[in-house]
């Protein structure tokens, strides 16, 4: 099993009753570690009901969950000399 397909399947139990993922793409998070910056590997999943980032930990799981209606803008990077997506960011709206 591909690693993004056993991150989906891990995801889908934190899915709300009813919810069902549209689209998945692998992707990294900006994060702070310890006072440093960092990223987080994992999946982003756009669901029928918003738009979630879920990866594994050492111990656990991180989440993050922004509703689509909460979303003002996305910024995705792209690697030098690759088309794919190495990160990207969430601007929620105020």
């Amino acid at each position: 099993m591909a690693e993004s397909d056993r991150l989906l399947e891990h995801a889908k139990n934190h899915f709300a009753p009813g919810e069902n993922a549209l689209a998945s793409v692998l992707s990294a998070y900006e994060i702070k570690l310890m006072g440093s910056d960092s990223t987080r590997n994992g999946i982003s999943i756009a669901t029928n009901q918003r738009l979630l980032f879920y990866a594994k930990k050492l111990i656990g799981f991180a989440l993050a969950s922004v509703p689509f209606g909460n979303i003002s803008c996305t910024v995705f990077a792209a690697s030098t000399g690759s088309d794919a997506c190495r990160n990207h960011h969430l601007m929620p709206s105020q």
